[in-house]
């Protein structure tokens, strides 16, 4: 498969957060540079 391919993909920027419905900020906390910002999070 890989003499087929011209290039294999070593990193996809996909994040996935679970989360409890008392957290919010979670939107803040995903973006395209794979960084995690934790201090976004927040719990009412």
């Amino acid at each position: 498969m890989a003499a087929r391919m011209p290039m294999l993909p070593l990193w996809q920027a996909k994040q996935y957060a679970v989360i409890r419905s008392d957290v919010s900020g979670y939107v803040y906390c995903l973006d395209a540079s794979t960084v995690f910002r934790f201090r976004e999070l927040v719990k009412s």
